[in-house]
C-alpha cells in the first residue's frame, strides 16, 4: 500500500506557483465564477423564465397588445394566410404567452432543420475524395510560412464564397492539409495538433 501512495506521488507535480501580481485576482476570479456562475442550460431556463414572466407581465398590463397585433399579421404574412381577426375575447397571459412560445418554436423548427442539414450535407461533400484531393493538392503548393496562411486563408475563403456551411465544415480540414504539408516541407508553423 504504501509503495502505490510512493509511486502515485512521484507522478504527480507539484503545483506551479505563479509570483506575478495578477495572479491573486486570476485566482480569486476562477473560484468565483466556478463557485455562482451557472452552466450554460441553466442559465438558458432561468433565461426562459425571466422572458415569460416579463411577457406575462407586460400582457396583463396590456403595453403588449399592439406588439402581438403586428407579430400576428407579420406571422400570417409568413405563412401565406389572410390577416388575423381581431381577438373578441381577450386570452390570459399565461395562454398568450404559452401560444407565442409555441408558434415561435415550431416556425423557428424549420430553419433549425435547413441549418442541420446545409451542415450535413457539407461535412458529407468535405469528406469526398474529390474534395480531399483538390485541398490536399492545394496544401502542396506554399513554400514559405506567410505562403502557407495565406493559401489555407484564401482556400477556405473561396469555399465560404460558394457555401459557407461547407466552408466551416471545410475550414479546419484546409488547415490541418496545409500544416501537415508544411510540417513535412520543414516549415515551422504554430499549429496544434
Amino acid at each position: 500500500m504504501a509503495q502505490r501512495k510512493k509511486k502515485k506521488a512521484a507522478h504527480t507535480a507539484p503545483p506551479v506557483e505563479d509570483t506575478s501580481a495578477d495572479s491573486g485576482l486570476m485566482n480569486w476570479l476562477a473560484r468565483f465564477c466556478e463557485r455562482y456562475v451557472p452552466d450554460a442550460l441553466t442559465t438558458v431556463i432561468m433565461m426562459m423564465v425571466a422572458l415569460a414572466a416579463a411577457a406575462m407581465w407586460l400582457a396583463e398590463s396590456g403595453g403588449l397588445r399592439h406588439v402581438q397585433d403586428q407579430a400576428a399579421l407579420v406571422l400570417n404574412y409568413i405563412e401565406g394566410k389572410a390577416p388575423a381577426l381581431p381577438d373578441l375575447a381577450p386570452m390570459s397571459p399565461l395562454i398568450s404567452t404559452v401560444d407565442a412560445y409555441y408558434r415561435g418554436l415550431w416556425m423557428l423548427m424549420a430553419f433549425t432543420m435547413q441549418m442541420t442539414l446545409m451542415l450535413t450535407l457539407s461535412l458529407v461533400m468535405a469528406e469526398t475524395p474529390i474534395f480531399k484531393k483538390g485541398v490536399i493538392s492545394l496544401s502542396r503548393l506554399p513554400r514559405t510560412y506567410p505562403q502557407v496562411v495565406i493559401g489555407a486563408v484564401a482556400v477556405t475563403s473561396m469555399i465560404a464564397y460558394a457555401n459557407w456551411g461547407l466552408a466551416i465544415a471545410l475550414g479546419p480540414l484546409v488547415a490541418i492539409h496545409f500544416c501537415k504539408q508544411a510540417e513535412r516541407k520543414g516549415i515551422a508553423v504554430d499549429f496544434i495538433w
